[in-house]
């Protein structure tokens, strides 16, 4: 199909919305709720918030679903994960300016794309996926089984962050782009921390507060 799929409602799925071709969920100032399955079956989904009265807000509490290669987007407003569930092998971009909510403890095991964004809330983060990060703050709370890419120069983790044994934090400059994330608290490494420089790149981690344990099967290079 050569045309584009819009769906210019506020929407309020409790079944499944089964996404073959790309589509956009884009009313302004909704609220939409997903209590049911969103399945990326063969194409991308992006829910594009605009509008200021009322805020825009999307609230997960149902399944989301993403085959090899695809990504949901959520662009702008609020985003409230209460307790949902995302699997497959695809990816989630939070980007846009949006305000990300994580009300319940979320088990992480795709892809999440976080870019010029703000992840806040009551539940910790367990990473046994990847999460990138560019230009973006995550409030919550973060333990990182796995692999987390820091790119660009104003990212920052401010609450309680652990790097596990055999887990992965990149920092990395590319080309011009400084690369650089601060972390408001001290935390141990138990896994590898790697900063990458190239060509006119920095690329830097600060602690602000507290002390940055290097664990002794914990490796910094």
């Amino acid at each position: 199909s050569t045309g584009s799929r819009y769906l210019n409602a506020i929407l309020d799925n409790r079944g499944v919305l089964l996404v073959d071709e790309v589509l956009t969920i884009n009313k302004p100032g909704a609220y939409h709720k997903n209590s049911g399955t969103f399945l990326l079956n063969s194409d991308n989904l992006n829910i594009t918030q605009s509008g200021t009265t009322p805020i825009p807000v999307f609230t997960n509490s149902g399944k989301i679903n993403i085959s090899n290669g695809l990504t949901f987007t959520i662009s702008g407003g609020i985003f409230n994960n209460n307790s949902g569930i995302y699997d497959g092998t695809g990816a989630i971009s939070i980007t846009g300016n949006c305000t990300a909510y994580i009300n319940n403890n979320l088990t992480n095991t795709i892809t999440i794309k976080i870019a010029n964004s703000v992840i806040s809330g009551t539940g910790t983060i367990f990473n046994l996926g990847n999460i990138e990060l560019s230009n973006s703050v995550i409030n919550a709370d973060l333990i990182n089984r796995n692999r987390i890419w820091t790119y660009y120069d104003n990212n920052a983790i401010n609450g309680t962050y652990a790097n596990d044994t055999d887990a992965q934090l990149n920092i990395i400059g590319i080309y011009s782009y400084y690369a650089k994330l601060t972390f408001a608290k001290g935390f141990t490494n138990s896994g590898t921390i790697t900063l990458t420089n190239n060509y006119y790149s920095d690329a830097t981690l600060n602690v602000t507060s507290d002390t940055l344990i290097n664990a002794a099967n914990g490796v910094i290079n």
